[in-house]
């Protein structure tokens, strides 16, 4: 049975140093290669999320309440669990 062994401690400090040089060649370049469409994403993201916060608060004032069960994020876009268009 073949059985590798690395007993030499160059090797192995030869090998961690590769390792921390790679991590952080892949850190960096991972900032580089972002989509040219990042802005609008996050731009997105805020406006999606302004948009739910202005419904739960106006199915709040409305005097609906929020099924934690069925809507455990409590975003307030979930409806009744059970309706005629329910699936």
């Amino acid at each position: 049975m073949f059985r590798p062994s690395l007993k030499n401690n160059w090797s192995l400090f030869a090998l961690a140093v590769l390792s921390v040089i790679l991590y952080m060649i892949a850190q960096n370049s991972y900032k580089e290669i972002q989509s040219p469409l990042y802005k609008e994403k996050i731009a997105a993201a805020n406006t999606m999320t302004e948009a739910m916060n202005t419904l739960k608060q106006k199915s709040l004032s409305l005097g609906y309440t929020i099924d934690t069960r069925n809507d455990p994020n409590e975003t307030g876009l979930v409806g009744i669990s059970a309706s005629s268009i329910t699936t």
